[in-house]
C-alpha cells in the first residue's frame, strides 16, 4: 500500500473515530458497514468513543460492536459508567453486564466505586436472578456494603442483601468493625439491626423471615410491650405523648432505633416540633439520616420552629440528604427567612449533587430576600453545568434578581469597555450614571423570539456594524469571542449582554455563537442569539441531532 493510500486510510478512521466522540450518528449509520469494530491506538472501538463521550443514539447505533475489550480493560459500558452517562449504561448493560473488566471490577462494584448509585440500581436489575451475591468472587458482598454505606444509599443495602441465599453475618460484622469510626448513619444502624437479627434467630420461621421487616428495631423492651404497628418504640411514643418521665427512662435503652419510614425518636420531636424532647434525645440519636437523607434539623426546617432549629444546630450541621441538599436549601426552598439568616452563619457555600447552591435555589424559588441575603456568601459559584445563580435568572427572565445580582455576577460597564476594545470594536462612551443604576443587559422576553430592540441604556455604547466587523484587520481578528466563550460555558446572562455588540463575528472555524449553540443543542442560548445571528443560518445546514424544539424555534423565526 503506498504513503497516500496509508494517510487516507488514517483520515477515513480518524473521521470514524471523531464522528463517535461528536455524536455524529448519520456518519455513523452511513459507515459502519466497512468500519465496524474497527479499534484505534488505544484498542478502542466507536461505540467505545460514543459510551465516553455519553452519546446514547450513536450507542444504539453502534451496539453491534458490544462486548470488546479495550487495551485499557474496559467495555463500552465501563466507559459508560465512567462517564456518569446514564442513557448509555442502560443500552449497554443487557449486552455486556455480566463482564468484567480487566482490574476485576464487575459492571456493578464499577458503577460503586465511581458513585453512580442509580446505574449500581439498574446493574442490580439486569443481574442474573440466580447469582448469589454472598458466594462472590474477591468479597464483592462485602465491597457492595462498604460502597453503600459510603454513599448512604438504603435501597442498595436492600437489593444487595435480597440477592444473597444466605446472609453471611461474618461479612456484615466485618463491614461494621470498618465503620465503628464512622458518624452513626441510617445504613450503619440498619445494618446493626441486621446483625442483631442473625444472631438471635432460633427457629426456622425466623430463619427464613425478611431482614427488613425483623431487624430495623427491637422486639421486646425489659418492662415494656413490643414496638406498635408502624414500629415505634416505647421512647418514640413517649415523643408523641410528651410523657418526658419516660422519655428520660427509656433516651439510653432505646436510642438510635428506626421506626419503618426509617425515623428516629429524634426525628419525630422535630416534625412535631417538640423543643425539650429534642434537647433530651439530640445527644443519643443526632446525625442519623432516614432513607431519604433527612436529618431531624431539616425535618425542624420544614417545620419552621426556629427554636428547634437552634437546638439542633451544632449537633446535625453540614449533613446532606440523598439528593445532596443541606438544611440551609431546605429552608430556601420552604422558605422560611428567620431560619435562612440562623443557618446562613454555618452551611454557606455548599453545593448539591447538581452543584446548585442555596443561592441557586433562591433564585430557582424567586424569593428576593433569600438571594440578598445568600449573595455575600456564595456569588460567583457555579453548579456542575457553569450556571451561575444570574444565569438561571436570565433562564426565568427575572429581571428582579437579575438587578440583584449583576452586582457581583454582572458585566460591569468596565469589563464590557474592555471587552469591546478586545475585540476591535469602537469603546463605549461613558457617561456619569443616573441614581438609578443603568444595566447594560438588554430586555428579551422568556416566551417569543422578537427582533433586537433599542433601549435608552444601549445608546451609551458605539459599536461598529456588522459589515465594520467582518472587515476588521487581521490583527483585531480572534481565535474565539467573548460570545462564544458564554455559549460554551452557558453563561446565559452574559449571552444577553454580549449579544446585541458580538452578534455575528466569527471564530478561526468561521462559525457564529448561535452555530455553536445549534451543535451543543442549547435552547436558552439559541433562544437569546437568533434576534441577532439569524442571517448567520443562510447556508447553515441544522445537524439531524438537533433538539426539535430548537428547530421549531428556527423554523419558526425564518417564517
Amino acid at each position: 500500500m503506498s504513503q497516500e493510500e496509508n494517510k487516507a486510510v488514517e483520515e477515513s478512521f480518524g473521521r470514524w473515530f471523531s464522528a463517535a466522540q461528536r455524536g455524529d450518528c448519520a456518519y455513523l449509520k452511513q459507515h459502519i458497514a466497512t468500519m465496524r469494530r474497527a479499534v484505534d491506538s488505544r484498542g478502542m472501538t466507536a461505540l467505545m468513543h460514543a459510551a465516553d463521550a455519553g452519546h446514547g443514539s450513536c450507542v444504539q447505533v453502534l451496539i453491534s460492536e458490544a462486548c470488546e475489550i479495550s487495551s485499557e480493560g474496559f467495555t463500552a459500558l465501563g466507559y459508560a459508567i465512567r462517564a456518569s452517562s446514564i442513557d448509555a449504561a442502560g443500552i449497554l448493560l443487557p449486552y455486556e453486564g455480566s463482564i468484567e473488566a480487566s482490574p476485576g471490577l464487575s459492571p456493578l462494584l464499577m458503577s460503586l466505586k465511581y458513585k453512580q448509585d442509580t446505574i449500581a440500581h439498574m446493574c442490580f436489575e439486569h443481574m442474573d436472578p440466580s447469582k448469589d451475591l454472598a458466594q462472590g468472587n474477591d468479597g464483592e458482598f462485602r465491597k457492595i456494603l462498604m460502597f453503600a454505606i459510603e454513599l448512604n444509599d438504603y435501597g442498595l443495602l436492600q437489593d444487595a442483601i435480597r440477592r444473597c441465599h444466605k446472609l453471611p453475618a461474618g461479612d456484615v460484622a466485618e463491614v461494621l468493625s470498618l465503620e465503628t469510626a464512622a458518624d452513626p448513619t441510617f445504613c450503619i444502624t440498619y445494618l446493626m439491626g441486621v446483625l442483631d437479627g442473625l444472631a438471635h434467630r432460633s427457629d426456622s420461621k425466623r430463619q427464613h423471615a425478611s431482614p427488613i421487616l425483623t431487624t430495623t428495631t427491637p422486639e421486646t423492651v425489659k418492662g415494656g410491650p413490643k414496638v406498635d404497628e408502624n414500629g415505634n418504640t416505647l421512647l418514640m411514643r413517649a415523643v408523641v405523648t410528651f410523657n418526658y418521665k419516660k422519655m428520660l427512662d427509656y433516651s439510653s435503652v432505646l436510642c438510635r432505633s428506626v421506626n419503618r419510614e426509617g425515623k428516629t425518636a429524634l426525628m419525630i420531636a422535630a416534625e412535631l416540633g417538640n423543643e425539650s424532647a429534642a434537647a433530651i434525645l439530640r445527644k443519643y440519636e443526632a446525625k442519623i439520616q432516614d432513607p431519604a437523607g433527612m436529618t431531624a434539623l431539616m425535618f425542624a426546617v420544614n417545620k419552621g420552629n426556629l427554636k428547634l432549629v437552634q437546638t439542633l444546630l451544632k449537633y446535625e450541621v453540614g449533613l446532606k440528604d440523598v439528593a445532596g441538599r443541606t438544611a440551609l436549601m431546605h429552608a430556601v426552598l420552604s422558605n422560611k427567612q428567620p431560619i435562612i439568616q440562623e443557618l446562613i452563619k454555618w452551611e454557606t457555600s455548599n453545593q448539591d449533587f447538581q452543584g446548585k447552591t442555596a443561592l441557586i435555589y433562591a433564585v430557582e424559588q424567586n424569593s428576593y430576600q433569600a438571594c440578598k441575603a445568600l449573595i455575600p456568601y456564595e456569588a460567583g459559584m457555579a453548579d456542575h453545568r457553569g450556571l451561575r445563580a444570574i444565569d438561571y435568572a436570565k433562564l426565568f427572565d427575572n429581571a428582579e434578581l437579575m438587578d440583584l445580582l449583576e452586582g457581583s455576577e454582572g458585566i460591569s460597564r468596565d469589563s464590557l469597555q474592555q471587552i469591546l476594545l478586545r475585540h476591535g470594536l469602537l469603546a463605549p462612551r461613558i457617561s456619569r450614571p443616573s441614581p438609578s443604576r443603568i444595566s447594560p443587559r438588554l430586555a428579551l422576553s422568556a416566551s417569543t423570539v422578537s427582533k433586537p430592540i433599542t433601549s435608552p441604556q444601549d445608546k451609551q455604547y458605539t459599536s461598529i456594524g456588522v459589515e465594520k466587523r467582518n472587515s476588521l484587520p487581521e490583527a483585531v481578528k480572534l481565535s474565539s469571542t467573548d460570545l462564544i466563550s458564554a455559549v460554551h460555558a452557558s453563561r446565559y446572562y452574559d449571552i444577553g449582554v454580549l449579544a446585541p455588540h458580538l452578534a455575528n463575528m466569527r471564530d478561526r472555524h468561521n462559525l457564529t455563537a448561535l452555530h455553536y449553540a445549534i451543535y451543543q443543542n442549547k435552547r436558552a442560548a439559541v433562544r437569546l442569539l437568533l434576534p441577532y445571528e439569524h442571517e448567520s443560518l443562510n447556508g447553515f445546514t441544522i445537524p439531524p441531532e438537533t433538539r426539535p424544539e430548537i428547530v421549531e424555534m428556527i423554523n419558526l423565526y425564518r417564517k
